[in-house]
């Protein structure tokens, strides 16, 4: 069995052999090579892990069917295998197969792919080809761009000449840093790139960046001073997914610059047993130690901080050493001596020194806890600012303080002494002249007591502009009733209330007349008021003058404003005809009175009233005001007509201070006449009038001679004063031969109603008052001159005589006479303006000149008098 077994392997291999020997045969043959134009890689140089692609053509070269292992390879740099795999080939003549494998998930870095061919391949590829060759796969670093830390910035020092000092940062060098952008990506970029401090930029640009490089940018921060600086910067590029390090802070110390170390010393031997007002001797000793140089002043002041003993100005260099001699009078308080206006010295230095005079002495300290107190605020310049400060004496002696308030002169308080365990009251007054905002100093002195430090400090004071005061009229109006009338306005800026004196007044022909005068209080803001200056009747201004009380006023102080020029211009017509045309006597009739306003003002309210020739008055009604150039027309009723044929009517209108009247005559009765019948003339009539007419006339004439003789005869008469009327002379005229004895006249005065009658002076008798008919006795002051030819004038005859004045009315219907009939006044008031005075209570009304002569009635006192011209 075991031999069979053997041959049976043996012929099956045989048989293996046999069928295999051709296909050997035939691979020796042909030949596999790849196009290196054939291979290319997808996703080779890409960014970030991803997959790459390997894509070639392999082909039979040889002209025969070939068959071969193509392997593909990747490795890193160092060696490491991280892809591989092997492609079988089988190729018949001049065939060709792409081969395509993916590598998934390639991390980024640069690999080494290797593409080599086994089997049967070409022994020597055409130019072109290749059975075996390496390539370069890439997957990129992704964008990457950052600051780099702060403690990688660079700070470089420059000196005013522009040279690197090659040290740290100083006061006053100037400073740049260097910033280090990096790339940390395998991509390009472009940069945005900003630094500033605060609300200073010193950099703001844009560059562009290589990949995996490092830009350094400069900023430029220029001068700067001792302390810290924080600078920050910040980038912006686009794509870049990581901005933890888009942004940075730095900060740099900057060490002050090289700087005088000073020192100053003072010492005496005598001081300690000093006593007020003796003297003692310090030795001054001040040293530079530092860096630098330094030029000011030494200043000493005793008692504290108060007044000067010492000054000079010092220059100490560097490693020098100053010494000076002192001699002051001793005083409670330190004596103290600093080295000043030096400008910058180390913060080591000792640049002032304090000696202590220990002595009894007064001891001031602050009293209540109050501290300083500043009155009257808020300030505007021009106010009276009063700083005070309540101060108690703790020491065992009497002294005297003031207070000092700032480094003016009106600054210094009046000294004030203050017993031993007493408080008193320190204060400084002064007006503010200028606006500001300060820090001012304050401090209480004293030359013969210790003053506490709390007794001092700085108080900032606000002092704003003066506050502005403006006024201006708004309106101004003139009216009958209230006379001129005006709306102002005045304004106060912000700040605090204000009290102004006001005065108001009228400015004629350029005088200045005050009307008011009083004092206002006014808050911030605008006010308007209403103001009355009472009449003016001629063309002037309104005036109101503000004068600040205790404060001062930015702008003008006094406004003016014209007051209007219209007046009204009033007139006075009756209508020609009554209603009805021709009353009978008793009946009621109405008479339309026209009023005429033809100004350019309202007139005001008035009385309108309707008298016959006699004074009597028949209607009376009152007028509402008149508009400007309107008129008004008002019926007046007269309830009992007048017997008389013509009737004689005046209408009187009295307005304010003025009276206007007009006069119009009217026909009574009716004396109609038919025209239809035929008129025959009344022969008979006539003729039996005039009989009954030449009887009276005799008769009269007799009873009248008989009075006269009467009236001369007797021892006592009675006058009374009668109109004269027209046609008739007086008969109490003197004959020409006696012309040279004419009696003068004298006035008396009725014992019932004060009313002045005018009188011959040789009458004596029993008068009648016209006005209120009582009857009194009067004495004759001279004896009636003898006559032989003429019987001596009756009274009556003689008061008309003399009181008479024949006057020509408006309608020329005969004489008026000074003293009127009975039931009339006597007063007549003559002038040559439109303006007359009140006989009784001289109140001033007009009565206008061509309505003259006429009845006016005072309106103030109702006295009515005649107004003629004259």
């Amino acid at each position: 069995m075991g031999g069979r077994g053997r041959l049976v392997g043996l012929i099956l291999g045989l048989l293996v052999f046999t069928l295999l020997a051709p296909i050997v045969n035939a691979a020796g043959a042909g030949s596999l090579a790849f196009e290196l134009n054939s291979v290319s890689l997808e996703g080779n140089g890409d960014v970030g892990v991803g997959s790459v692609w390997v894509n070639l053509t392999v082909s039979e070269v040889g002209g025969d069917s070939a068959d071969g292992v193509l392997n593909l390879s990747l490795q890193t740099p160092e060696g490491i295998a991280v892809f591989e795999v092997d492609e079988v080939i089988n190729l018949t003549n001049d065939s060709a197969v792409i081969v395509s494998r993916e590598i998934s998930n390639l991390p980024v870095g640069v690999y080494s792919l290797n593409l080599t061919l086994s089997g049967d391949i070409s022994s020597s590829p055409s130019t072109g080809w290749s059975v075996s060759e390496n390539f370069y796969v890439m997957r990129l670093r992704p964008l990457s761009v950052g600051l780099a830390d702060s403690n990688q910035w660079t700070d470089i020092a420059f000196d005013s000449n522009g040279s690197e000092t090659g040290a740290s940062v100083r006061d006053g060098d100037e400073l740049r840093v260097m910033v280090p952008v990096v790339n940390l990506g395998d991509v390009n970029a472009t940069v945005s790139f900003s630094a500033w401090e605060g609300s200073n930029v010193y950099n703001n640009s844009t560059f562009s960046i290589l990949a995996d490089s490092t830009y350094l940018v400069e900023v430029p921060v220029g001068v700067v001073l001792e302390g810290m600086i924080f600078l920050n910067a910040s980038i912006n590029v686009s794509g870049d997914t990581d901005g933890s390090d888009n942004n940075v802070a730095y900060s740099l110390v900057i060490a002050p610059p090289p700087l005088p170390l000073l020192s100053i010393e003072i010492s005496s031997d005598d001081a300690a047993a000093a006593e007020i007002g003796s003297a003692a001797n310090f030795l001054l000793n001040a040293s530079n130690s530092g860096e630098d140089d330094w030029s000011g002043d030494i200043v000493c002041t005793l008692p504290t901080n108060q007044t000067e003993v010492f000054s000079s100005a010092l220059s100490i260099q560097v490693g020098q050493v100053w010494q000076h001699s002192l001699n002051v009078s001793a005083s409670p308080g330190n004596l103290s001596c600093s080295l000043l206006n030096g400008g910058r010295i180390s913060s080591s230095s000792t640049s002032s020194v304090t000696y202590f005079f220990d002595m009894e002495a007064a001891e001031f300290g602050m009293a209540g806890g109050g501290g300083l107190v500043l009155q009257g605020g808020p300030w505007h310049v021009g106010d009276l600012l009063r700083v005070s400060v309540l101060v108690h004496n703790s020491g065992d002696q009497s002294g005297s303080a003031a207070l000092v308030f700032g480094s003016s002169a009106s600054g210094v308080g009046q000294p004030v002494s203050i017993e031993a365990g007493a408080s008193a009251e320190l204060f400084v007054e002064y007006v503010l002249a200028d606006s500001s905002s300060t820090n001012i100093s304050w401090y209480v002195e004293s030359l013969d007591g210790l003053v506490s430090t709390e007794l001092g400090g700085v108080r900032t004071l606000d002092i704003s502009p003066s506050q502005s005061l403006s006024h201006s009229i708004e309106a101004v109006a003139w009216d009958v009733d209230d006379g001129v009338s005006f709306i102002w306005s005045i304004q106060l800026s912000s700040g605090k209330s204000r009290e102004v004196g006001v005065e108001l007044g009228v400015v004629i022909d350029g005088s200045e007349e005050i009307r008011q005068s009083y004092s206002l209080n006014l808050e911030s803001g605008m006010r308007q008021i209403t103001s009355q200056v009472g009449d003016l009747q001629s063309q002037g201004e309104v005036f109101v003058r503000l004068s600040p009380i205790n404060w001062q006023n930015i702008g003008d102080n006094i406004a003016t404003a014209t007051i209007p020029s219209a007046r009204p211009e009033l007139s006075l017509s009756l209508n020609e005809m009554p209603s009805p045309p021709r009353p009978d006597e008793g009946t009621s009739a109405v008479v339309t009175c026209n009023l005429i306003n033809d100004g350019g003002a309202a007139s005001s309210a008035g009385v309108l009233r309707l008298q016959n020739s006699n004074g009597v008055l028949l209607a009376e009604i009152e007028t509402e005001p008149i508009a400007k150039e309107a008129t008004m027309s008002q019926e007046l009723t007269v309830e009992s007509w007048p017997g008389k044929t013509v009737v004689d009517l005046t209408c009187m209108w009295a307005v304010g201070n003025e009276i206007i009247s007009s006069d119009q005559s009217y026909l009574s009765g009716s004396m109609l006449v038919d025209d239809s019948a035929s008129f025959e003339i009344p022969w008979f009539d006539i003729g039996i009038g005039l009989v009954v007419a030449i009887v009276i006339a005799i008769v009269s004439r007799l009873v009248y001679t008989w009075k006269q003789e009467g009236d001369a005869d007797s021892s006592t008469g009675k006058l009374k004063v009668t109109r004269q009327t027209k046609g008739h002379s007086s008969s109490s005229s003197i004959s020409k031969g006696e012309g040279k004895q004419k009696v003068k006249n004298r006035e008396v005065e009725c014992s019932a109603c004060s009313q002045r009658l005018s009188v011959p002076e040789t009458f004596g008798g029993t008068a009648r008052c016209p006005a209120c008919k009582h009857q009194f006795p009067v004495t004759a002051l001279v004896e009636a001159p003898a006559t032989k030819t003429t019987p001596a004038p009756s009274p009556t005859s003689q008061a008309d005589s003399v009181d008479s004045k024949e006057l020509p009315n408006s309608k020329g219907r005969g004489p008026v006479a000074t003293n009127n009939d009975e039931g009339e006044n006597d007063s007549v008031v003559s002038s040559t303006e439109d303006i007359l005075s009140c006989p009784s209570c001289d109140s001033r009304l007009r009565v206008p000149l061509e309505k003259r002569p006429a009845r006016a009635r005072c309106p103030a006192c109702k006295k009515e008098f005649m107004a003629i011209i004259g």
